[in-house]
């Protein structure tokens, strides 16, 4: 099974430098191949390919092609350092740990769940 998620942040102040150097050093163990603005990343179950990595702000990334319970972990862990919501595609929008739903824009996908873990993902993607 293989699912797309867009993960953005909607904070009108972008990463600080310390939130911006632990998302890539998060991220950077699993990377198997780099292309301009996409990354393979590669977990002891799965993988995805990610876009939006590129040098300059991070200030949210497309996964694609994600598959396997681990990178939704690693997923979740970005989500929750950057303060990023998780829209997997088809789903609503998921919320990790200490997110300002304040932040949220109008028009973001219905219902809004926090999650704790990469499984909780799985199971909201699921559930659709």
């Amino acid at each position: 099974m293989s699912f797309d998620a867009f993960l953005q942040g909607f904070s009108k102040e972008p990463l600080d430098a310390v939130r911006e150097r632990i998302v890539r050093e998060l991220v950077e163990p699993s990377i198997e191949s780099r292309e301009p603005g996409c990354v393979r990343l590669i977990t002891g179950d799965g993988g995805a390919d990610v876009y939006g990595c590129r040098d300059g702000p991070i200030d949210g990334f497309m996964v694609n092609h994600a598959h396997g319970r681990e990178v939704w972990d690693l997923v979740h862990r970005v989500a929750t350092v950057a303060a990023f919501a998780d829209m997997p595609a088809g789903c609503g929008t998921l919320l990790p740990p200490g997110f300002d739903r304040s932040t949220l824009p109008d028009g973001v996908p219905e219902p809004i769940v926090k999650v704790e873990s990469g499984a909780d993902i799985i199971t909201a993607i699921e559930r659709g």
